[in-house]
């Protein structure tokens, strides 16, 4: 039996029309109406949550593919910095980079990540990735990146 789309018009009723894909981040079926491929060949629906958590993996992975050669070289991340590591490392990305391109912001962390169990911590982002945190307003970081 052939999937059918599950984007709602309306409060109740489904779309129906058969599914071409099934969104990376929610894991439902949609037709091409309601989803579009991705660079990558991954599938995302039109819901919010999803389409957020797709501009979020694609900018992080431009970040990695332009910090990781200048980590590699022992230099922070952020194009033009020639500052020797060690610096901090990106909540996001992942990358290091040096203290003048780290940020920090507040978080949400989930519970028992910190030993004295508070789930609020300040947690350090790069220039690119902390325009994400203040654009999405996010509270705690993605699971998937």
């Amino acid at each position: 039996m052939a999937l059918g789309c599950e984007a709602a018009r309306a409060l109740v009723f489904r779309c129906g029309r058969p599914a071409v894909g099934i969104c990376r981040y929610c894991g439902r079926p949609f037709c091409g109406a309601h989803a579009a491929r991705s660079p990558n060949g991954d599938w995302v629906c039109h819901h919010r949550p999803c389409q957020v958590r797709a501009a979020i993996r694609e900018t992080v992975l431009l970040v990695r593919m332009r910090a990781n050669p200048q980590n590699q070289s022992g230099l922070c991340g952020a194009p033009g910095c020639a500052v020797h590591l060690p610096g901090g490392r990106c909540g996001l990305c992942g990358q290091e980079f040096c203290p003048a391109h780290l940020n920090a912001r507040p978080m949400v962390v989930p519970a028992g990540a910190r030993e004295d169990g508070a789930r609020k911590a300040r947690l350090y982002f790069c220039d690119d990735c902390v325009s994400l945190v203040d654009r999405y307003r996010l509270l705690t970081l993605p699971e998937t990146v």
